[in-house]
């Protein structure tokens, strides 16, 4: 199946071996006009065919049987609307949508083509995958999410943390979107902001059986960290490549050796995504990808409706920090 690549930056050097590995004959590549980037990468993967512009590629797409768009996140609409009209299987980075006001020339049916799939790899990572089976088997629960953004700066801009919401936090609001239907929850947003302390934000989502909370901050050291409660059993995914789960706690009381109570969850099973040459997830993303592209029937991606969706959450976000600085 040969596929046909827009973009020449770092993200393309992942996606390309796990998409060969998958099955993929890569058979073209364009960037910006002329890219140097685009014919290093041809040579380096062996790339038969370098266009010398991305519209040049797209003119000839009736030759290739499906395109990985990787290219600079403000060009992806523009890209997209080109191909419209065509039914070729598409794997476009996310976010896609990034303007604030979302103007597109796409129309509700593009949002719901069956043939797009946008690359929210994290969906992919074994270790969210049976997080979700977990929860799915959940009658209710309380999950928890710590999102720490920007912890190399001590306090970063309005503009720098609005543009971490829309390129890096989307991939948390993806996975909140893969794990739940959001649209049966009431939503509630809460910042936190003044001249001496960072912004801080807190995010409450519930429905009749589950409570969601995610804090996110800006500047302060820490890893992603969700945190799932049921019952007796408390499921963690942290960072988001392990899973753990617990069932019960062992409660050990204060004696004169150790005058301090003890609280210890008892372990029943890890998953952690094991080592391999590929970034995790892009493996099992190109895989699904070629099932997509091979008209399989596929499940489980973010659509451009799912895109469309998260970036309106965002909006949300961003609106409540502008309503309040």
């Amino acid at each position: 199946m040969r596929l046909a690549v827009v973009g020449a930056g770092r993200i393309v050097n992942f996606h390309l071996p796990a998409l060969r590995a998958a099955g993929f004959e890569l058979a073209a590549i364009a960037a910006r006009s002329n890219s140097s980037s685009a014919r290093s990468i041809a040579k380096e993967f062996g790339i038969p065919k370098v266009f010398g512009t991305s519209q040049e590629l797209i003119s000839q797409i009736q030759h290739f049987d499906a395109i990985l768009i990787a290219s600079s996140s403000n060009s992806h609409l523009e890209y997209l609307s080109k191909l419209s009209n065509l039914t070729i299987p598409t794997l476009i980075e996310k976010p896609v949508f990034t303007n604030i006001d979302l103007n597109t020339t796409l129309t509700d049916s593009d949002l719901l083509a069956k043939h797009i799939m946008v690359g929210y790899n994290r969906r992919f990572y074994p270790s969210v995958k049976s997080f979700k089976r977990l929860i799915d088997q959940r009658q209710g629960g309380l999950l928890s999410i710590c999102v720490p953004e920007l912890s190399g700066s001590e306090k970063p801009s309005a503009e720098e943390i609005y543009t971490c919401l829309r390129q890096n936090t989307v991939h948390i609001f993806d996975l909140l979107h893969f794990l739940f239907p959001l649209q049966t929850f009431s939503k509630n947003i809460f910042v936190h902001w003044n001249s001496d302390s960072t912004l801080a934000l807190v995010i409450v989502l519930q429905d009749k059986s589950f409570l969601i909370d995610v804090n996110i901050t800006f500047g302060s050291p820490g890893n992603y960290n969700f945190e799932f409660r049921s019952g007796s059993q408390l499921a963690t995914l942290k960072p988001l490549e392990r899973l753990d789960v617990f069932e019960g706690m062992l409660i050990e009381d204060p004696t004169s050796e150790k005058p301090v109570r003890t609280y210890t969850p008892n372990p029943v099973s890890t998953l952690e995504s094991s080592a391999t040459a590929f970034k995790p997830g892009f493996l099992e993303q190109a895989k699904h990808f070629f099932e997509l592209a091979s008209k399989s029937p596929t499940s489980g991606h973010a659509t451009l409706q799912d895109a469309f969706n998260i970036n309106l959450f965002v909006n949300d976000l961003i609106k409540k920090i502008n309503d309040e600085l």
